[in-house]
């Protein structure tokens, strides 16, 4: 469990700026919130950036996860998603070389000696470094994401509760255990809300790649903003910060009490959601953010945001990117792909990009399917690629699709991954379908 993944001292800096934003008089602080987190931002962007010349390198050798084959990967860069990494990949590690930390400049040779016996290579580097791995055959992915909700729609609208069958059980359990919510901005209750809620809860969530936010910081945010806290029969059992701005609010931490699962599994962190949302409107914001995520379309937290109809955006305060290459004659890079459906950088915009399994031809109804469990609103398209084709026209699938975009991939195997991510390109590969849908609402058909 670490603190904090910035490098040498930014954390006190951090501790000692948070300090002196302290003693401003409350009345400011609302208007210097913005500026004040831009400029906490750059710095923190700075110190990354400037550790970032030096970067710890790993071989790492395993079991990989679904398939249980032999996997070797190559990972450089520090910080949460670097430590991620090995988690996402293996079941088992077998043998871990550590090269100790080697220049920038360094890299593209270091690289060159790893690439022919690794199946695939992970660096985490800001994008200011990363775009020179692009010639190199990297797919930029980010390391966040974040998910907004706009609230100049009517929630009716935005949830869609006759389609969506996850969140009308969420908020059949919030009205089954009978939760209410306080809006508060007592120190005694934050203090509370730290220890009790906050330091419990996210160890117990994220494991071994927990970043806890320092008691100072998190200080600043609660005094720049309030505290909301989910009763049940007069109990607090989970509560989360939301900072304020002009026209939208952030919940930027989140906490159960005493990190316990049964209250979890009754519905108290979907309570918080939900009265955070019914608070905001009340409130006559325009928008509300719910955080970041890893960029992994199966991920449950990022799921769970989008099942409250949610937008995914880039994460403006961190500019952090995956770079991921696969060697083109590796099938357990295939199997990565397949398994972890993730989100991708083209130029500023956000794809999905989804490796189907299988052996045989996807049918209409199967790229309905993957389009309904990973499209969320906001990527520029998801990019569905089968290396079996599809046994169906274009047209088919036009007529049935809802108001997305989706780029159906003909591909797979070694001659796809060796152009890979070239290969995603329009006119890289057979393309067996791209086209965006028409206007107005459509059904699928049977």
């Amino acid at each position: 469990m670490r603190k904090t993944d910035a490098p040498g001292f930014y954390p006190g800096l951090v501790d000692a700026l948070s300090l002196i934003y302290g003693f401003v008089p409350s009345f400011l602080k609302k208007a210097l919130l913005p500026g004040a987190e831009s400029a906490a931002s750059t710095l923190r962007r700075l110190f990354l950036v400037l550790s970032q010349l030096r970067l710890p390198v790993r071989f790492v050798q395993g079991k990989e996860k679904s398939g249980g084959r032999e996997l070797t990967a190559f990972i450089a860069g520090r910080g949460r998603a670097a430590s991620d990494i090995a988690g996402i990949l293996f079941s088992e590690v077998r043998a871990e070389k550590t090269s100790g930390a080697l220049w920038l400049w360094d890299l593209k040779s270091v690289l060159s000696r790893f690439e022919s016996r690794a199946d695939m290579a992970f660096v985490v580097l800001d994008e200011l470094w990363a775009k020179a791995l692009t010639a190199r055959g990297f797919l930029m992915v980010p390391e966040w994401v974040t998910f907004r909700m706009d609230l100049t729609r009517p929630l009716a609208r935005t949830w869609n509760l006759s389609r969506n069958k996850t969140l009308r059980e969420n908020l059949r359990r919030i009205r089954k255990h009978r939760y209410s919510y306080e809006i508060t901005r007592d120190p005694k209750k934050f203090d509370d809300f730290y220890r009790c809620f906050y330091l419990p809860f996210i160890p117990e969530k994220f494991g071994d790649s927990t970043v806890l936010t320092g008691y100072r910081l998190m200080k600043l945010f609660f005094q720049s903003g309030v505290l909301l806290l989910v009763k049940q029969d007069g109990e607090f059992v989970s509560g989360n910060i939301i900072m304020l701005y002009n026209k939208g609010a952030k919940s930027i931490i989140i906490g159960v009490r005493e990190g316990r699962a049964d209250y979890i599994r009754k519905a108290a962190l979907a309570a918080s959601y939900y009265f955070t949302t019914q608070w905001a409107v009340k409130q006559g914001f325009r928008w509300i953010d719910f955080g970041e995520c890893r960029p992994y379309l199966n991920d449950g937290i990022l799921y769970f945001k989008k099942r409250w109809g949610m937008r995914v955006e880039r994460y403006r305060h961190n500019r952090t990117v995956i770079a991921l290459k696969v060697r083109a004659s590796s099938p357990t890079a295939e199997d990565f792909l397949a398994d972890n459906p993730l989100i991708y950088l083209n130029g500023k915009a956000l794809r999905g990009l989804v490796f189907a399994r299988g052996d045989r031809p996807l049918d209409s109804r199967d790229v309905l399917s993957l389009e309904k469990s990973f499209f969320v609103p906001g990527l520029e398209n998801l990019t569905v690629v089968s290396p079996r084709g599809y046994a169906f026209t274009a047209e088919a699938v036009r007529d049935a699709s809802s108001r997305r975009t989706l780029r159906l991939l003909e591909g797979g195997g070694e001659e796809f991954m060796k152009d890979f991510p070239k290969s995603l390109r329009p006119g890289k590969t057979q393309m067996s379908s791209e086209f965006r849908p028409r206007p107005g609402p459509s059904k699928p058909r049977g």
